[in-house]
């Protein structure tokens, strides 16, 4: 299995981490520098609209395979997972829609295939330079290349990736694969939790910065917060780096708008906190933000503060080996820490956050 082109990924620099007693966030500035579903309040007035769905609550069985998806079902074994894949990524852009398509020849075993052939969860083989060994739910170009196929089937395919989105193509069948216990561990271990809604304050939560300090949500009083998850060596790019550009696009917009507030910082929380070290965090943010750290940071969440989150905004982590399945969760929160808007999926703009995190600025600090 080969690649047709190079990836390019940040360079990693390990060096020792020194942890000082007080985090700084970086203020906005107003100067110029080089837009899914959602959940929201009313624009209108103070009081806060009733959620488009009603609160839930949702365990964990011992399997991890007893989670409830977030469209209100329990499903089990590799339906939990083409569910919570499918809750995290919506429509993609076409195929080939932006930057150079890199394309890998690989092969893999079918474990679930959407009810109009659209997209297959393949647990596929590592694709060195790329991505290890794990369990993904694919875009099928040309969902007539499935019939015939069925799960269980191993399967060729070639996977494209652009800098924006993937999706594979010629499938080929090349045999049934002997039945294997599920791949999918829990990571979390939530106790029962009622998911959050508009209006909601989110409980304080202590995450690892990029400076190596430790960092509270109480620490952005005053300010709003756009937070998303992710983990660093997720490969697709309409996962994790999709949510990533989307915050660097949003804080763009920010800092070039006329009279927007100055009151906001973007956050990008790690689950995969044992990878993910302070280090790495600097590198990935390098990567996005360039030189300028205004208003942006990267941190690391770990697993037990993760957990004890994770419910109340409806965010899904499984491990598998070294890499995670999930979905994509991001959270405006206001100047006194209560849910502004939530975005689910991937089909949001830089530009909806935009201008989320420039209502929510305008709301009242604490004490006002």
């Amino acid at each position: 299995m080969t690649g047709n082109s190079e990836i390019r990924r940040p360079e990693i620099r390990m060096k020792s981490e020194r942890r000082n007693p007080k985090p700084e966030v970086p203020a906005a500035s107003s100067s110029p520098q080089t837009t899914g579903r959602l959940r929201t309040h009313s624009d209108d007035s103070d009081a806060f609209e009733a959620p488009r769905r009603t609160a839930k609550t949702r365990t964990v069985s011992r399997s991890g395979f007893g989670l409830r998806a977030s469209f209100g079902h329990r499903v089990s074994g590799f339906g939990f997972l083409l569910a919570l894949l499918l809750a995290g990524c919506d429509r993609p852009p076409a195929p080939g829609s932006a930057g150079t398509t890199r394309s890998f020849d690989t092969r893999g075993v079918v474990r679930e295939i959407a009810p109009d052939q659209s997209k297959a969860v393949i647990r596929h083989e590592e694709i060195p330079g790329y991505m290890p060994k794990m369990t993904m739910e694919l875009t099928v170009r040309r969902p007539v290349e499935l019939r015939g196929i069925s799960v269980g089937d191993e399967v060729t395919f070639r996977l494209h990736a652009t800098d924006d989105t993937h999706w594979i193509d010629t499938l080929r069948r090349v045999g049934r694969a002997p039945a294997e216990p599920p791949t999918l561990t829990p990571f979390l271990t939530p106790k029962f939790a009622q998911e959050l809604k508009p209006g909601d304050e989110l409980p304080d939560a202590e995450f690892l910065s990029e400076s190596g300090q430790p960092i509270h949500l109480k620490d952005f009083r005053g300010r709003a917060l756009a937070i998303t998850f992710f983990f660093t060596r997720c490969p697709l790019p309409d996962y994790c780096p999709r949510m990533n550009k989307h915050f660097r696009e949003a804080r763009d917009l920010l800092l070039v708008r006329p009279n927007a507030p100055t009151n906001w910082t973007f956050l990008c929380v790690s689950f995969d906190a044992g990878f993910d070290t302070p280090a790495v965090l600097r590198s990935q943010a390098q990567f996005y933000r360039g030189t300028n750290t205004t208003g942006w940071l990267f941190a690391s969440a770990s697993q037990e503060v993760l957990s004890d989150v994770a419910p109340g905004i409806d965010l899904m982590v499984m491990k598998e080996g070294e890499s995670f399945s999930h979905n994509l969760r991001t959270v405006v929160l206001d100047p006194q820490g209560r849910i502004f808007k939530q975005f689910d999926g991937n089909q949001w703009t830089p530009e909806q956050l935009a201008d989320a995190m420039t209502e929510a600025a305008r709301r009242p600090a604490p004490g006002q």
